[in-house]
């Protein structure tokens, strides 16, 4: 059976979601195709929480936090529920090392070039005003009033009622996608529908390469699986979200972050997790469902020694997958790879859904966004003979 769209979309993740919702409101008819269910927990937007933060090394990354809000807004206007609280984010431990969420040094660097408010803090203040224990003498910080906690499933639900109350939107769920092609126009066969469409956007996540090797493509990512758990107050402490960025060492990374005392994500404990991972794979093909028990064992040894207002002990362990560049100074992917096939993928990009949305449906509509997105571009690996053109730029950013 023949379905004729305006665009199509692989992927009913949240950024899936966002572009056909801005699509929607253009009057274009879009059709979500999604080989799993609505809110699945097997790709990077698993688990309840995220941090939204202003602060990062690269001053384009914090730039696009910022513009970020006023997209956020958009979305928290249809909805009662908080979409991101606003308790602040946390920073602190060596001012030089380094990580793939930043540097602190950097971050600061670049929070005063942008006039982002911020305090700095040193390890004494961090004791004092927010409960950690034991932190390196030569530690520092800084507080940043506008970080917080993003709602997941709320952020998730607004777009999904968007996108099902539109008459411009279908949804079809539990559809395997079995071929793309590109011919006059995008064709995807599916277990039970032929789709066409003028242009499609890839939001697979983690599964992006199982698309892309339809045309004998891949990108340079690995798959990490990140491991969280939650840990029960023991007093009325609470903390805003936060990072700490510790010396390496052999046996422990030293990258930790965690959430505030969430009503809507088991509350009365703290979400605490590893800003690492033990298990990596290069496919989904490789991936259990296990977290990892070292990360795990790692995590409660830390809060153990820094939070002493937690239990310990480690409840609501799970892992989400998230396909992180293996270019460290590549933060996600965003780009064309034919000009009629749009990818997203890889990251920590939760913060900026509802723009990343905006930029997508952009792209699909005209070819190009006014938006700067020339850092996300893509280094097409194994380029299949009948799609030569594509190794080169053609789209202008």
């Amino acid at each position: 059976m023949s379905k004729r769209y305006d665009f199509l979309i692989i992927g009913s993740g949240p950024i899936g979601l966002a572009t056909a919702y801005n699509l929607s409101k253009n009057k274009f008819s879009v059709a979500i195709i999604e080989k799993y269910d609505f809110r699945n927990q097997h790709s990077s937007s698993a688990g309840s929480t995220r941090q939204f933060r202003l602060q990062y090394s690269e001053k384009y990354m914090a730039k696009m936090a910022v513009d970020s809000i006023e997209y956020w807004n958009d979305l928290q206007s249809f909805t009662d529920e908080k979409l991101k609280s606003e308790v602040g984010s946390l920073w602190f431990g060596d001012m030089e090392e380094i990580s793939s969420e930043g540097q602190i040094k950097e971050a600061i660097k670049t929070m005063k070039s942008l006039d982002i408010k911020f305090e700095e803090l040193s390890n004494t203040e961090i004791e004092k005003y927010y409960g950690f224990s034991n932190i390196n003498n030569n530690y520092k910080g800084f507080f940043q009033p506008n970080g917080g906690t993003i709602n997941v499933n709320a952020t998730l639900k607004v777009l999904y009622e968007k996108c099902q109350t539109s008459k411009n939107v279908d949804l079809y769920y539990g559809e395997n996608c079995e071929n793309v092609s590109v011919h006059n126009e995008v064709e995807v066969i599916t277990s039970n529908y032929k789709f066409l469409g003028k242009r499609i956007l890839l939001a697979t996540g983690p599964f992006s390469n199982d698309i892309l090797k339809k045309f004998d493509l891949s990108l340079d990512f690995s798959i990490w699986a990140m491991v969280s758990m939650y840990f029960k107050l023991n007093s009325n402490k609470n903390l805003p979200s936060w990072f700490i960025f510790e010396k390496y060492k052999e046996k422990d990374p030293g990258l930790y972050y965690g959430f505030e005392n969430c009503s809507f994500d088991n509350s009365g404990y703290l979400r605490v997790a590893p800003a690492f991972a033990t298990k990596q794979f290069s496919s989904m093909n490789s991936a259990g469902s296990n977290p990892s028990s070292r990360d795990i064992e790692l995590t409660a040894n830390w809060v153990k020694k820094h939070l002493k207002f937690l239990d310990p002990h480690p409840y609501f362990k799970s892992v989400c997958y998230a396909s992180i560049p293996n270019d460290i100074s590549k933060k996600l992917y965003l780009d064309f790879v034919s000009p009629e096939i749009l990818h997203f993928s890889s990251g920590w990009c939760f913060k900026f859904v509802p723009l990343i949305g905006k930029i997508c449906s952009d792209l699909l509509e005209n070819g190009e966004t006014t938006y700067p997105i020339e850092n996300f571009n893509i280094e097409i690996k194994k380029p299949d003979k009948a799609f030569n053109k594509i190794t080169n730029r053609r789209i202008p950013f």
